[in-house]
């Protein structure tokens, strides 16, 4: 059985840990190019832009590599119902999602020449 197979026979477990958030709006490729910082009266300003890939979901693509204990920190008052280990499981299915893009998108390069 190779990786692709056990990855799918698994995928159940990807969908149940995107469950635990609430839905919201995602971008889905968040990543130091897509993002600009300007220094504003409060403090930083954190601006997102390239805006292609955004859409309505679970936060899972954008939560990749972050502090899951900080992200609910700042979300649990918002959602009362979310617990650590639903980010947490959102933050490693964001890394997953961000190696099966990156390996997409070498696949199109090879086919490509």
């Amino acid at each position: 059985m190779d990786c692709l197979d056990i990855l799918e026979k698994g995928w159940h477990r990807v969908k149940e840990n995107c469950d635990g958030l609430p839905e919201t709006l995602v971008h889905c490729d968040l990543q130091s190019k897509n993002i600009l910082t300007r220094r504003a009266p409060s403090g930083p300003t954190f601006l997102p832009v390239d805006w292609a890939e955004a859409g309505w979901g679970p936060p899972a693509s954008d939560l990749a590599g972050i502090d899951a204990a900080s992200y609910w920190s700042a979300v649990r008052e918002m959602w009362p119902g979310v617990k650590l280990c639903d980010v947490e499981g959102q933050v490693i299915c964001g890394t997953l999602f961000k190696k099966l893009i990156a390996v997409y998108w070498e696949t199109l390069r090879l086919v490509s020449g």
